[in-house]
């Protein structure tokens, strides 16, 4: 397998998983009771996505599928990592993306109203 075949398929591994990510975050579930077999970390994190997609559902938080959108038009390139924070004035997606000429650019996105508040470089 060439570097280009190999980079090619990992490219599509990548995409599979962020629109996989994409369907989980702006699904919406009805509010379970956590397991009794969880642990308290793992209720907490289902807890933390549950109200991440209920906050979606309200239009409180754009969907990942827009921030992706915003952030190519930002800092093009392949998005490698993607994450949802809490700051002080709010949620902020923070996106990783990786340039055509191998920089690892940092996308910092109000998850509310859509801005782009940061670009740096990782």
């Amino acid at each position: 397998m060439t570097v280009m075949t190999h980079a090619k398929s990992f490219k599509t591994l990548r995409t599979a998983a962020l629109i996989a990510m994409a369907g989980m975050m702006t699904a919406t579930y009805a509010t379970s009771q956590p397991r009794h077999d969880q642990k308290p970390h793992e209720n907490r994190k289902t807890t933390e996505q549950q109200a991440i997609r209920e906050a979606v559902a309200r239009g409180e938080v754009i969907p990942l599928p827009k921030i992706l959108v915003i952030a190519q038009k930002a800092a093009p390139g392949d998005i490698i990592d993607v994450e949802l924070e809490q700051k002080d004035w709010g949620l902020k997606y923070e996106l990783k993306i990786l340039t055509a000429d191998g920089r690892v650019r940092k996308v910092d996105i109000n998850a509310r109203t859509g801005k782009v508040v940061k670009i740096g470089d990782d």
